[in-house]
């Protein structure tokens, strides 16, 4: 991370557990004077320091929206169709989320008189037309092959799901008991906010890996478990996109 520095007017140099230290005002005392009298260590502190910041600040933005509601619990809030305990959740999450509030506006806004629609056949298209124009999708992902393919002693099974804008490749890998995906999503046009994007691997109701996407929108996780798969990627402005397979397209 920080290598220490031949510049160093009292060597040896402080190494980065130091430095650490120092940041979290931990250090010994011989750390701080060493700090005090040493430009060239002092430098390196400071670089650290800028580092932790950036990094935190990344994770921050990629993570954001780990706890959001799904697009469908904004809409039965905005419809009137949440049960209590729901709303009670939707509405204190609002209060100190501006995305899912800036979305709960707009969802009200798209909704205008057709809000009080009393038809449920009307009320689920209004649901579909909302969900298109939400940043957030959920997309099905559909086997690939029709039979899974066999590498060495485990069974793949690909999947793939298209969206506006692009599709997403999953494959799973399964080995006895244990089962890993890896999966990389394409867009239809070159799209920054998605390199360092945020993905979450779900089955069923457990959350079994995390990973960042890299420069060729690629991730791998573990999937692991019984049931229904759902893979949730958030970019770095928001947009979010879900693909979800049930448990029987996985067997």
């Amino acid at each position: 991370m920080n290598q220490p520095s031949d510049a160093c007017q009292h060597p040896p140099a402080l190494d980065d557990d130091a430095l650490f230290a120092a940041l979290n005002g931990v250090a010994p005392p011989g750390v701080e004077a060493h700090l005090a009298t040493c430009p060239a260590c002092a430098a390196r502190r400071e670089a650290l320091a800028r580092e932790l910041d950036a990094l935190a600040s990344g994770l921050r933005v990629a993570t954001h929206r780990v706890g959001c509601p799904d697009p469908d619990a904004l809409i039965a809030y905005a419809l009137g169709e949440a049960a209590p305990a729901q709303r009670l959740r939707v509405s204190a999450h609002e209060a100190t989320c501006q995305r899912c509030s800036a979305e709960l506006a707009w969802i009200a806004a798209a909704l205008g008189e057709a809000r009080v629609a009393p038809v449920p056949e009307r009320r689920a298209a209004i649901r579909e037309q909302l969900m298109g124009g939400l940043r957030r999708v959920r997309v099905a992902l559909a086997p690939l092959a029709v039979t899974p393919a066999l590498r060495g002693d485990s069974v793949v099974r690909a999947l793939v799901g298209t969206f506006p804008g692009g599709r997403a490749f999953v494959e799973l890998i399964r080995l006895g008991d244990k089962r890993g995906l890896t999966s990389q999503v394409l867009f239809d046009a070159e799209d920054e906010i998605w390199v360092g994007a945020f993905a979450q691997i779900w089955v069923g109701e457990r959350l079994t890996a995390t990973a960042i996407l890299d420069d060729l929108h690629e991730f791998a996780g573990d999937a692991s478990g019984s049931g229904a798969l759902a893979v949730t990627i958030t970019g770095m402005d928001g947009r979010q996109v879900t693909f979800e397979a049930a448990e029987t397209a996985l067997a």
